[in-house]
C-alpha cells in the first residue's frame, strides 16, 4: 500500500512540474513570437523609410523628364501634360504626407502585443504597396520619356542628314 501512495505523490509532483514547464514554455514561445514579429516589422519599416526618403528626388526627376519631352514635342501646355502635372502634384502631396509620418516608424514596439505587431506589419505593408505603385508609375514614365528622347534624337539626325545631303 505504501508503494501506491508513493506513486500517487510522485504522479502529482510530476503532473504539477509538467504543467509548470508547459506554462513556462508557452510564455517563452509567445516572447519569441513577439520578437520575430518586431524584427519583421522593423525591417518592413526600414524598407518603407528608405522608399519614402528616395521618392521626392525620384518624382522631381520624373517631372523634369516629362517637361523636357513635352517641350521637345511642343506640347508644354497640352491637356495631357496638364493632367500629368495634376497627378504629379497629388503624388507629391502623398509623398510629403508619408514623409511627415516617418517619426512613428522609429517606435521600437517593445510594449506591443503580438496582435498589435501583426496589425502594424499589415499597415506598413499596405503603405509600402501604395508607395511602390507610385514609384513604379514614375519609373515607367521616365522609361517612356527616355524612349521618346531617343526617338526625337533619331528624327533630328535624319533631318540633319537630309539637310547635309541637300547642300551637296
Amino acid at each position: 500500500m505504501a508503494d501506491t501512495t508513493w506513486l500517487s505523490y510522485l504522479g502529482a509532483i510530476t503532473g504539477t512540474a509538467g504543467a509548470l514547464m508547459g506554462f513556462v514554455s508557452l510564455r517563452r514561445t509567445k516572447g519569441m513570437k513577439a520578437l520575430d514579429l518586431r524584427l519583421i516589422l522593423r525591417k518592413a519599416e526600414s524598407d518603407l523609410h528608405n522608399m519614402i526618403e528616395s521618392l521626392p528626388a525620384m518624382i522631381a526627376r520624373a517631372k523634369q523628364s516629362r517637361e523636357a519631352v513635352a517641350a521637345a514635342k511642343g506640347r508644354t501646355n497640352s491637356g495631357a501634360m496638364e493632367q500629368w502635372k495634376s497627378e504629379w502634384e497629388r503624388d507629391s502631396k502623398t509623398a510629403q504626407t508619408m514623409a511627415s509620418h516617418l517619426s512613428r516608424l522609429n517606435d521600437n514596439h517593445c510594449d506591443s502585443s503580438p496582435e498589435e505587431l501583426e496589425s502594424a506589419i499589415v499597415q506598413v505593408h499596405n503603405e509600402t504597396t501604395r508607395l511602390q505603385q507610385i514609384i513604379d508609375k514614375y519609373r515607367a514614365n521616365m522609361a517612356e520619356d527616355d524612349k521618346t528622347h531617343e526617338q526625337h534624337r533619331a528624327d533630328q539626325r535624319v533631318v540633319n542628314q537630309a539637310r547635309l545631303e541637300g547642300k551637296h
